[in-house]
C-alpha cells in the first residue's frame, strides 16, 4: 500500500498543471514526506476555504480520508488522486457491512489516527473506538456488537478487546481487518527480539505500526533502538562484543533505509 501510494503521488505530480497537495502526510515516514515535498507535493494538515482550489490536485494519503473530503473537493473542482491502501478500503467495507447487518461497530485502534477517523466517517460517526480491553470493559454495550481493527493493530490487542466484550453481549461478530504484512512483521520482530541482544527498529516516530514493532520487541529484548533514519546510528553506542543485532522496519519505511542501517551496523560491529 505504501509503495503504491508513493508511486501514484509521483505520477500525479508529474502530470499536474496546478499545485499538488497531500491530505496530511502521504505516509508516516519523514524521509518519504520530505522527498515528495521536493517533487512539489505539499502536505496539508487541514483543508482551508481557499486551499486547495480549482485546478489543484489533492492526493488522499494511504490511510484514507473521510467521505466529506471527497465531496468537498468535487464541489471545488479539485482533482482527487486516491492512494488509500486497498487493505484499508477493505477494512472500511467490512465495518460498513457490519453496520448494515445491524451490529454496533467497535473499532480497535487509535481514535486520533487518520485511518480510524476515515472508518468512523464512513460509518457516519456511528462507531465506537477503543484503544484496549480496559476501555472496552467500561463501555455500555448493546446486545449485538461487531468488531473490526485498525489495520496496523496487534493481534493480541484485538484478542484482548474481544475477550472483554464477549461475556457482555448476546451476539458478537469479529472481522480480523489487521493487514497480513503487519502481522508477519510483528511475528518476525518478536522472533528477532527473542534471539538478539539488540533490536533496531527503523521507521517514523509517528508511524503506528513502527511504534508497535518497537513495543513488541521491548517485551522480549531489553535493548530496543527506534530510529527514523540511518544517520541516527552515529549517536547510538552498540558494544562491539554484541554478537546479534536484529533489524526491522515499519511498513512505511523505504527498503533502502533498512539496507543502509544494516550496512552501518555491520561496520559498527566490525569497528570500521
Amino acid at each position: 500500500g505504501v509503495e503504491r501510494a508513493v508511486r501514484m503521488a509521483k505520477e500525479a505530480a508529474e502530470r499536474a498543471k496546478g499545485k499538488v497537495y497531500s491530505y496530511g502526510q502521504l505516509v508516516h515516514n519523514r524521509l518519504v514526506v520530505e522527498h515528495l515535498r521536493g517533487l512539489g507535493i505539499e502536505p496539508l494538515e487541514e483543508i482551508s476555504p481557499d486551499v486547495p482550489r480549482r485546478g489543484d490536485v489533492l492526493i488522499i494519503r494511504a490511510h484514507g480520508a473521510p467521505p466529506e473530503v471527497f465531496r468537498e473537493m468535487a464541489g471545488r473542482g479539485v482533482e482527487v488522486v486516491d492512494t488509500t491502501c486497498p487493505i484499508v478500503k477493505e477494512a472500511r467495507g467490512k465495518a460498513m457491512a457490519l453496520m448494515g447487518e445491524g451490529y454496533e461497530v467497535i473499532i480497535v485502534g487509535d481514535g486520533g489516527h487518520p485511518e480510524v477517523k476515515g472508518i468512523v466517517g464512513c460509518l457516519e460517526g456511528r462507531a465506537k473506538v477503543v484503544r484496549g480491553a480496559s476501555e472496552a470493559k467500561r463501555m455500555d454495550l448493546p446486545p449485538k456488537v461487531g468488531v473490526v481493527a485498525q489495520t496496523t493493530e496487534s493481534l493480541d490487542e484485538l484478542a484482548e478487546v474481544v475477550s472483554a466484550v464477549l461475556p457482555r453481549v448476546r451476539e458478537l461478530k469479529v472481522v480480523n481487518t489487521i493487514c497480513g504484512a503487519v502481522i508477519r512483521r510483528q511475528q518476525e520482530v518478536e522472533k528477532l527480539a527473542k534471539e538478539c541482544e539488540v533490536v533496531v527498529v527503523v521507521g517514523g516516530k509517528n508511524s503506528a505500526n513502527t511504534r508497535r514493532l518497537a513495543g513488541i520487541a521491548s517485551k522480549f529484548c531489553p535493548n530496543v533502538i527506534h530510529i527514523e533514519e540511518p544517520s541516527e546510528l552515529d549517536k547510538v553506542r552498540i558494544p562491539r562484543e554484541v554478537r546479534c543485532v536484529g533489524v526491522s522496519g515499519g511498513t512505511s519505511t523505504p527498503r533502502e533505509s533498512v539496507d543502509e542501517v544494516v550496512w552501518k551496523l555491520q561496520r559498527i560491529l566490525k569497528g570500521v
